[in-house]
């Protein structure tokens, strides 16, 4: 066999063990990952409870970020108190999962799970004042969660590939309440039906925003 051909081979063995090592959405893995990152995001980064934060964080916790550098524990929490939780009557950044974007690969010591990584990318809303929330950023993202006395802690996280972003892509919007629901604010729409059509036929349809508003009020946005 030639070396090319070997090479070949080696990438889509490599390729399909990555596949079969990735939890599946229905796997109980990845549902308690994905309400671990909730909790960590909705319930504390996002409302600046900095308690339930501190709390789902492992002691030895390293942040490493593309543009803010190293940190650990104790001065992640410190700069997030003094920085984006300063003063959130003025100003609030958000953290929104791209649902879809989320890939899950469990660890494993002497047969029994010990941490999870989690790959992804979420979006950043910005809201200052009275002024209505928009969408400012995106970034991709890897947290290593790790089992500490039979509790997942957040262990390591890296966020990188940050950029300016203003605009939601149509299936970022379709699997995300929360984009939807801020881009339609945005537009000052107030409901609006979303289809997708594939091979003809319409495969799924969701509503957004005040589904009690008269029928006349519903805008149909179709995805060829």
């Amino acid at each position: 066999m030639k070396k090319s051909a070997q090479l070949i081979l080696l990438f889509f063995i490599l390729l399909m063990t990555i596949v079969h090592a990735q939890a599946e959405k229905t796997d109980p893995l990845y549902k308690t990952i994905i309400s671990k990152d909730s909790l960590f995001f909705s319930t504390g980064y996002n409302t600046c409870n900095i308690g339930k934060m501190e709390s789902m964080l492992s002691d030895g916790f390293e942040f490493y970020h593309d543009k803010g550098g190293f940190e650990d524990k104790k001065k992640f929490i410190i700069d997030f108190k003094n920085g984006l939780c300063r003063s959130p009557e003025t100003y609030q950044l958000k953290r929104v999962l791209v649902d879809k974007s989320t890939e899950i690969y469990p660890m494993y010591k002497e047969g029994k799970i010990y941490a999870a990584i989690q790959n992804g990318d979420h979006l950043f809303y910005e809201k200052i004042g009275d002024q209505a929330e928009k969408l400012v950023g995106e970034a991709k993202f890897t947290h290593l969660w790790i089992l500490e006395n039979a509790e997942w802690k957040l262990k390591n996280s890296l966020s990188f590939d940050h950029h300016p972003k203003q605009t939601t892509d149509s299936d970022t919007m379709f699997d995300n309440d929360q984009a939807m629901q801020n881009w339609l604010k945005e537009n000052n729409i107030p409901t609006l039906g979303l289809g997708i059509i594939e091979g003809g036929k319409l495969q799924k349809v969701n509503v957004f925003g005040d589904t009690k508003k008269e029928f006349q009020s519903l805008k149909m946005l179709i995805l060829m």
